[in-house]
């Protein structure tokens, strides 16, 4: 099993915006299924909002497949199927 975590800061050209975390965990299955599921979350600051807040922005399975292409330095491609949903 892998786990990832990503924290980083991002603004828009107005100078508007937060914080944001986006997790991930993987498992194998076998040597070319991988069976992830991830989640979002901002802080966002915005003039439009009095106080701004946090939300869950988005969550989501990932299914993953993986085979060798046989050649040209290439080992492998990755077929991502998204079954998540965002958030408004």
């Amino acid at each position: 099993m892998k786990a990832e975590a990503t924290l980083g800061y991002a603004h828009d050209r107005f100078g508007e915006g937060g914080i944001f975390a986006r997790a991930n965990f993987s498992m194998p299955v076998d040597d070319h299924w991988e069976v992830s599921a991830h989640a979002s979350y901002a802080e966002i600051n915005s003039r439009s909002q009095s106080g701004g807040g946090g939300a869950l922005t988005s969550f989501g399975l990932d299914l993953l497949y993986r085979f060798d292409t046989g050649g040209f330095g290439a080992t492998e491609i990755a077929q991502r199927a998204d079954f998540g949903k965002a958030l408004p």
